[in-house]
């Protein structure tokens, strides 16, 4: 019976290495995936910054754009108002001299 007692202890004695061993290697394992989900993370974090300075740029540049197009719009209005104006003017200034030479 001793025989027997000491192989049963001997079993004990791997399966608890066999147990301690595959803790290790869950930890390895599971600090690998840490470190790897934070490289990941890191990268993801880095390529929307990335994107959101060039869709930053772009929406920049499209208002630089609108902003020219609004402003050659009210040159073009001033001008065709100016020149109402000054018809307008002339008009005016022609009827005066007609009714005082008259």
């Amino acid at each position: 019976m001793p025989e027997r007692l000491r192989e049963i202890r001997e079993a004990e004695i791997k399966a608890l290495k066999i147990i301690e061993e595959a803790k290790q290697k869950s930890e390895k394992i599971i600090e690998k995936a840490k470190q790897e989900s934070q490289g990941f993370f890191k990268k993801t974090l880095e390529e929307a910054k990335i994107e959101a300075n060039a869709l930053k740029e772009k929406m920049l540049k499209e208002s630089e754009k609108e902003a020219e197009r609004l402003k050659t719009e009210a040159e073009r209005q001033k001008s065709g108002i100016y020149e109402k104006a000054k018809v307008n003017f002339d008009t005016s200034v022609k009827v005066v001299v007609e009714e005082l030479v008259g």
